[in-house]
């Protein structure tokens, strides 16, 4: 089975995979562990910044050989990916299951000549394409739009649902929908009317980004509508730093591997209760 159709099952379940993002050794284990121990797969998803920082070739190297001891299908995925160079990387690297081209900031036109450029160079590959409309913003962004009354407007514009898809061929879709990048105190919730829209215009897997600081019954019920991806990185970097600083000052510099192996263990602890509310 393919992850598209894997993704398609699961849409059919009202189930969804959490996309973890990792950027070092202990995120990598962390998310492994979690994925073990409850035994479901998840996304390892890698930013562009975490390649840069990791270097390429050593970051999904290391996530290969961590996640074979795992025993769970290894579902590799580029997030935000917006430089072409790193996106045909990855693609041609035999290791991504997917990639996600982020044009949205684009005019329609633009985002699927764009989209479809990476369509053309991923599906020979076998390689999966998440492709976004509508922006997905970050906490300050919101806020100043917000106080504007104008976040509609970044909102995935039903209109243009059928074209995009249908011109782009892109396998499935990242909605904007009040959904944020961060973990921030949200003053009001997601557009569920626009979610179910969306979810009645399309038959493809959606992707809900920002998925940091929903409740359980938030994150069920978007699984009700059609998103089959939840992206979570805040949550798993709050607990990580919080892991570390506890251990840090337990040993002050004497032995840098307690703090990190007590910031895996709460990143741990955090990714378990993310796959419990989506895939369970």
């Amino acid at each position: 089975m393919t992850f598209i159709a894997f993704l398609k099952k699961l849409r059919i379940q009202h189930r969804a995979l959490p996309s973890f993002n990792v950027f070092n050794l202990e995120t990598v284990q962390a998310v492994a562990a979690a994925a073990s121990i409850k035994h479901c797969p998840v996304i390892i998803q890698v930013s562009e910044k975490a390649l840069a920082y990791a270097g390429f070739e050593s970051l999904v190297t290391l996530i290969a050989s961590v996640w074979n001891k795992t025993k769970l299908p290894l579902f590799l995925h580029l997030d935000h990916g917006k430089d072409l160079t790193v996106i045909k990387k990855c693609i041609n690297s035999g290791f991504f299951t997917s990639v996600h081209i982020d044009a949205s900031d684009q005019e329609l036109s633009k985002n699927i000549k764009l989209t479809k450029k990476v369509v053309d160079w991923a599906h020979p590959k076998g390689v999966a394409v998440q492709g976004e409309l509508g922006t997905i913003l970050g906490r300050e962004g919101y806020k100043k739009l917000m106080a504007e009354k104008k976040v509609v407007e970044v909102f995935t514009p039903l209109e243009q649902i059928k074209e995009y898809i249908a011109q782009s061929g892109l396998d499935y879709l990242a909605v904007s929908i009040g959904n944020i990048h961060g973990n921030v105190k949200r003053s009001k919730g997601l557009d569920y009317a626009r979610l179910k829209k969306i979810y009645q215009i399309t038959n493809l897997p959606l992707v809900l980004h920002g998925g940091s600081g929903f409740s359980n019954s938030d994150l069920r019920r978007v699984r009700q509508l059609g998103v089959t991806v939840v992206n979570i990185d805040s949550d798993l970097r709050a607990a990580f730093l919080a892991g570390f600083a506890q251990g840090a000052k337990k040993t002050g510099v004497a032995d840098p591997r307690v703090p990190l192996s007590l910031a895996r263990d709460q990143m741990t602890r955090v990714a378990e209760a993310k796959i419990n509310s989506l895939a369970f």
